[in-house]
């Protein structure tokens, strides 16, 4: 079991297990960094009632919203044309709050990057 499954609190069966690795392998960084995020915050809600793990979502959004905008200077095309890196922006944005907010660190974050093949990514692009 991963260290992530362990912290979304999943129990894979063995019948299970070729299935799982099957899916796993095909994971994004994106993927990845979303999974994380939800399952260290699950149990955590802002202020207003609505679970935390909305705010990162927005964040991403907006991003997502300023990147691919066909008015905005910054947008994706303008950004590798000038050599900016947009590689690991939105794992940041999901991950943002982790280590401030929850029980995880930037050593159990980079583990979990680590058991899917994306511990230089991680190196790289995130921390």
């Amino acid at each position: 079991m991963t260290k992530l499954e362990k912290l979304m609190g999943l129990k894979t069966p063995a019948a299970e297990k070729d299935i799982r690795e099957e899916e796993i392998k095909d994971i994004s960084p994106v993927e990845l960094a979303y999974r994380i995020a939800e399952a260290a915050h699950r149990n955590q809600k802002r202020v207003n009632g609505d679970y935390y793990f909305t705010h990162p979502l927005g964040m991403l959004d907006n991003y997502e919203k300023m990147l691919f905008s066909s008015n905005n200077p910054y947008k994706y095309e303008a950004l590798m044309d000038h050599n900016i890196p947009v590689d690991g922006v939105r794992e940041i944005i999901l991950l943002h709050d982790v280590v401030e907010d929850t029980n995880l660190t930037h050593k159990d974050i980079k583990d979990m990057f680590a058991e899917y093949g994306y511990e230089a990514y991680y190196e790289v692009y995130i921390e």
